[in-house]
């Protein structure tokens, strides 16, 4: 008997600063773009909804959701489990975004029926493998185990590393230590809401090579960890791959502090937006509650209570709200308003775009420190620039 399958895609509201905002706005930085975000959800579950109901009328068999919304570390009201909850007509969720390992979740819709939600991680860790039985069970699986492959791909794919491979393979210094994205004791990633020895790594080469007092990257820039031995260029591009651009601002100490609240919007959860931090340390309160408000799209638009975060001290000293400062990194959040940081809209550019990421991490690595990264990083938790109070 044949079925009829309706696969319908979404996106996370995220996606707004997530993502590059730029792309999404006009050239007066005004969004002309909408993901159906909102503050309750409801925009999304209701068009969500509304295209369910539509292929349902269709006569469709089952519905799946391939999506990109994520389960934990993002926007709760735009989680796949919050979909799940407020929708009804919904068979599956082929999800994405928060990189999880999820072989198969029950969520209950609307009605009390089961959503079955599942995720595959990152980086092609897990095939995920959806099965309908000829009873119209719907089960789930990841598979890690593959060992057979199509010799045309793999001789395409072999054609085109040997095309890259002089350029990818040149090698760009020795690593010593380990420079790392998760905790050593658990390996469940650190860098979205802790202080790495990587997030200190780069945030150094933005300090030191752009000039600055203080230099800042968020945590969902840095991909991968950097091997120990010998490391090429292929590897910096696997652990930065966004081909992001470094900016220099004139900044406010007001503006680094609501960036760093910002950052910490979400702790303990994990946020792309958690910032690691060079020329500078400071504290997490995590018994205070954030008192961040945003607008409908996760834009910053200003602390409305206590601070989280305490004790910011610029190379030693005490921040000073009212001085002026410069800051190195990504034009992704200093230019940009990535991950919601529109606190710096509006701020002088001293340094715009002359270098990329890639050009600044290796300028450190080989004129900073004779191409050889040492002790100076060996704790995998860093130099103890962020302090979180639990």
């Amino acid at each position: 008997m044949i079925k009829k399958i309706a696969l319908i895609g979404v996106t996370t509201p995220e996606t707004l600063n997530s993502s590059t905002p730029a792309y999404f706005q006009d050239d007066k930085g005004n969004f002309i773009y909408s993901f159906n975000e909102d503050a309750t959800g409801k925009k999304l579950y209701t068009n969500i909804q509304n295209t369910v109901d539509t292929v349902q009328k269709l006569g469709v068999d089952y519905v799946f959701l391939v999506a990109h919304l994520g389960m934990n570390g993002i926007t709760s009201r735009w989680s796949s489990l919050a979909v799940a909850q407020n929708t009804q007509g919904i068979d599956a969720i082929i999800d994405g975004h928060s990189h999880e390992v999820i072989p198969t979740f029950i969520a209950k819709n609307k009605q009390g029926k089961n959503v079955l939600i599942t995720q595959t991680g990152t980086k092609l860790q897990n095939i995920g493998k959806l099965t309908i039985t000829p009873q119209g069970k719907i089960s789930t699986e990841l598979i890690n185990d593959l060992t057979k492959s199509n010799q045309k791909t793999t001789d395409l794919i072999n054609e085109e590393k040997n095309t890259y491979a002089p350029l990818l393979n040149q090698i760009i210094g020795t690593n010593t230590v380990k420079l790392t994205t998760n905790d050593p004791n658990t390996n469940i990633r650190l860098i979205r809401n802790g202080e790495t020895n990587l997030g200190d790594f780069v945030t150094d080469a933005y300090r030191i090579v752009l000039n600055t007092d203080v230099a800042i990257c968020n945590g969902g820039a840095i991909r991968n960890e950097l091997p120990m031995g010998d490391f090429s260029y292929n590897d910096i591009l696997t652990t930065f791959p966004f081909g992001n651009m470094c900016v220099v601002l004139e900044i406010t100490g007001q503006q680094l502090l609501d960036a760093l609240e910002m950052g910490a919007i979400r702790y303990p959860k994990e946020f792309g937006g958690f910032m690691q931090i060079s020329g500078a340390t400071y504290t997490i309160n995590s018994k205070i509650p954030s008192s961040v408000i945003t607008d409908e799209k996760g834009n910053f638009i200003k602390v409305d209570g206590a601070y989280r975060v305490q004790d910011v001290k610029i190379n030693g000293k005490d921040l000073d709200l009212n001085k002026k400062y410069t800051i190195g990194g990504t034009s992704y959040i200093l230019k940009f308003a990535g991950n919601g940081m529109t606190m710096f809209k509006d701020s002088p550019i001293l340094q715009n775009e002359e270098l990329s990421e890639t050009d600044v991490i290796i300028e450190y690595i080989q004129n900073y420190l004779n191409a050889t990264i040492d002790n100076e990083y060996a704790n995998p938790y860093g130099q103890n620039r962020i302090t979180i109070i639990k």
